[in-house]
C-alpha cells in the first residue's frame, strides 16, 4: 500500500513539508518498481537515491534544530541516526542477500511505519516549535 500525504502530516514549515513530500514520493516509486519487476538495477537506483535523501533531509531539519536551539534536540537525532543505521543496515541486507524479495518487503514496512510514526510525533513537534520561533 502507497504511503499517502495528508494534510495532518503537516508540520507548517515549508521545507520540511516539501521534503516529507518528496520523501513518500520515492518509497513509493520504490514500491512501484519492485511491483512491476522492473528489476534490480531499478530498485537499487531508487533505494540509493533515498537512502542519499534521507541524510539530505535529516540534515536539513538539524540546521533548523541548531539554528533556533530546539529542546529536544538530542533525542530527534538520536532517532535520526537510529533511521540511517536501520536503512543501512537493510541496504547491505538486501545487496547480501539471496532472499531479495523478503528483505524487500521487511524494507518496505519499515520505512512507511519509521516515517509515519517519525513524522507524526517527533517531526510535528518540532513544527510546532519552529512555527512560534520563526515568526
Amino acid at each position: 500500500m502507497p504511503l499517502e500525504w495528508t494534510e495532518e502530516l503537516e508540520t507548517g514549515v515549508a521545507e520540511i513539508d516539501n521534503q516529507h513530500k518528496e520523501l513518500f514520493r520515492r518509497i513509493n516509486m520504490l514500491r512501484d518498481a519492485a511491483k512491476e519487476g522492473k528489476g534490480r538495477d531499478a530498485i537499487d537506483e531508487i533505494f540509493d537515491f533515498l537512502g542519499q535523501y534521507v541524510i539530505e533531509h535529516f540534515s536539513s531539519e538539524e540546521k533548523l534544530m541548531q539554528q533556533y536551539e530546539y529542546p529536544e534536540a538530542d533525542v530527534h537525532i538520536r532517532q535520526h541516526r537510529y533511521f540511517i543505521e536501520s536503512y543501512q543496515k537493510l541496504k547491505k541486507d538486501l545487496h547480501d542477500s539471496g532472499q531479495r524479495l523478503l528483505i524487500f518487503i521487511e524494507t518496505n514496512a519499515f520505512l512507511g511505519k519509521w516515517w509515519m510514526d517519525h513524522i507524526s510525533k517527533v517531526d510535528k513537534a518540532l513544527g510546532r516549535f519552529l512555527k512560534e520561533k520563526m515568526r
